[in-house]
C-alpha cells in the first residue's frame, strides 16, 4: 500500500490527465508568492446573519430528507403521519 500511495503522488502529469499530478500541483503552488498569515478568530457562526434560522432550516430540510428515505424504505409509514413530500 504504501508503494503504491508513493507511485500516486510521485507519478508525472500524463496527456490522459484532466488535472495536474500532485508532482505537478506541489511544483505549481510553490510559486504562489504569500505572506504569512495568522489563523482567523472568532466564531464561525458570527459569518451567517441569521445562525438560528438557518440551523433551522437545515434541521428542517434534514427532517424532510430523512421521512422521505424512511417511507421509500417502508412505504407503511407514508400513511403513518409521515408524509412524502417533493
Amino acid at each position: 500500500m504504501e508503494r503504491a500511495v508513493d507511485m500516486a503522488m510521485n507519478r508525472e502529469t500524463s496527456e490522459d490527465d484532466t488535472h495536474p499530478s500532485p508532482t505537478d500541483r506541489f511544483r505549481l503552488v510553490s510559486r504562489v508568492p504569500c505572506q504569512e498569515a495568522q489563523p482567523a478568530r472568532g466564531n464561525m457562526w458570527s459569518l451567517f446573519p441569521d445562525p438560528e434560522a438557518l440551523t433551522q432550516e437545515m434541521s428542517s430540510q434534514i427532517e424532510h430528507e430523512s421521512r422521505g428515505e424512511a417511507a421509500l424504505r417502508n412505504p407503511a409509514l407514508a400513511g403513518a403521519g409521515h408524509s412524502v413530500q417533493g
